[in-house]
């Protein structure tokens, strides 16, 4: 059986790099350009495996999309990676009591995250 991930990100070479990885490894892949576009794929009607966000985009910020996944009632248990050109520090204050799977700081090894993925789903 395929599983479904989400990938969020406000540059599309880089939804085109995961999407290509997640695609080799069996995935069913869906792609918005941010939080706010990711919303419209959040509604219950795909069961996610795996939502991977990158933090810092426009129009709603990968933390605000983590809190709102983590209110959904179809969602809030799903695995969550959010990928960063920044340290997890900076963000601490803001992602405090919130589940967050994995933290991975780009560019990363695609190796790495394809073990992490691995352990995730």
């Amino acid at each position: 059986m395929d599983k479904n991930v989400l990938i969020v990100d406000d540059f599309k070479s880089i939804r085109l790099v995961v999407s290509n990885v997640l695609t080799k490894e069996g995935f069913v892949v869906t792609m918005a350009e941010d939080g706010m576009d990711a919303l419209r794929f959040l509604d219950g009607k795909i069961k996610y495996d795996l939502i991977i966000s990158d933090v810092d985009m426009p129009n709603m910020d990968g933390i605000s999309l983590l809190k709102e996944i983590r209110k959904s009632i179809y969602y809030k248990e799903v695995p969550v990676i959010l990928l960063t050109t920044n340290t997890m520090e900076r963000k601490q204050q803001e992602v405090q009591g919130l589940r967050i799977d994995a933290w991975i700081i780009k560019p990363f090894d695609f190796l790495k995250f394809k073990e992490t993925i691995k352990k995730l789903t």
